[in-house]
């Protein structure tokens, strides 16, 4: 398989290791201007760094929404609890700050998991007590 990347003024064409080591190369930010200007909303991609299902973020990561649109690498995951922090920011009592930071917390947690759970391909309890 070989591609042609326009990259600015340049022209490339590339074969596939060639191709996966210039999109390692990209920022975040231009990985999902790419992904928008190619895909558009014909996949589901994080907004933050622009991986998807099928071509995850190095190291492997895990959709923390249920849209599908935020990513568990940490620099995405830190830019989705900033935008939750600040939303609830005004409606919150400073002196129940650490509470809703806690009860976020343990929200992407529960997401994170319930998107694990339905990339397994089967799940089983197990019956921890004793």
């Amino acid at each position: 398989m070989r591609v042609i990347v326009i990259d600015g003024d340049h022209a490339r064409c590339l074969n596939e290791s060639m191709l996966d080591a210039w999109w390692r190369s990209q920022t975040p930010a231009l990985k999902a201007e790419i992904y928008e200007q190619v895909l558009g909303d014909q996949e589901e991609r994080c907004r933050h760094c622009g991986c998807t299902q099928q071509r995850a973020c190095p190291g492997g990561c895990a959709w923390l929404d249920t849209n599908h649109t935020v990513c568990s690498a940490e620099p995405c995951a830190t830019k989705y609890r900033a935008s939750l922090t600040a939303s609830l920011a005004d409606s919150v009592p400073v002196s129940e700050w650490d509470e809703l930071q806690a009860k976020l917390h343990a929200a992407m947690v529960g997401e994170m998991m319930a998107a694990a759970a339905q990339m397994l391909p089967e799940t089983r309890s197990v019956d921890a007590t004793v």
